[in-house]
């Protein structure tokens, strides 16, 4: 009823000014949608970029694990460096993808996954130990070993052909001898 008493000037300004605050309204919930959808992309980017990072760190596990084999095969010591860059890199990128992630679910299993490649760079070097042990057993201490085994034997045998003036001992034993080479 109050309405007819008013002038046109005043409901003309009363309606711009609802349309005024249904476009704010109308704004405001558009401002919010907005920011949560670039909230989404900001994540959803961050998931790929993690991805991404995990990819390359499981990329170079394979790698550093593969350098291990080759490293079985020739015991090179570049093979060595190089597994030894590789876990520096893979512990370098872990720590970075632990600062990224929010959920403390990830921050744990990136954890555990630190203490792996700690282990592995531990185990990197005791690999270098045990290749030089093994290669100072093949080409130093079985041979001697071998070498001390032909001098007993060949000793043995005279001993005991000096024993028996009468009895010969086969041509075939007086020339026996261990291979020296490992197999």
């Amino acid at each position: 009823l109050r309405l007819r008493y008013l002038s046109i000037r005043v409901k003309i300004l009363a309606g711009f000014v609802f349309i005024i605050a249904i476009f704010a309204t109308q704004s405001v919930f558009t401002w919010i949608s907005i920011q949560q959808i670039s909230k989404s992309f900001i994540q959803t980017n961050n998931y790929a970029k993690s991805t991404s990072e995990i990819l390359v760190i499981e990329k170079d596990i394979s790698e550093m694990q593969r350098e291990a084999l080759v490293f079985g095969q020739s015991g090179s010591e570049s093979v060595i460096k190089k597994m030894i860059r590789l876990n520096d890199r893979i512990k370098k990128s872990l720590t970075e993808l632990k600062e990224e992630v929010g959920s403390e679910t990830q921050v744990e299993l990136i954890s555990s996954m630190q203490v792996v490649i700690n282990s592995y760079g531990k185990d990197i070097l005791n690999l270098r130990t045990s290749y030089e042990q093994l290669d100072n057993l093949i080409n130093k201490s079985i041979p001697e070993d071998i070498e001390q085994g032909n001098k007993y034997l060949k000793k043995q045998i005279n001993n005991y052909q000096t024993i028996s003036n009468n009895t010969k001992v086969p041509v075939s034993y007086t020339h026996l001898t261990l291979p020296t080479t490992p197999y």
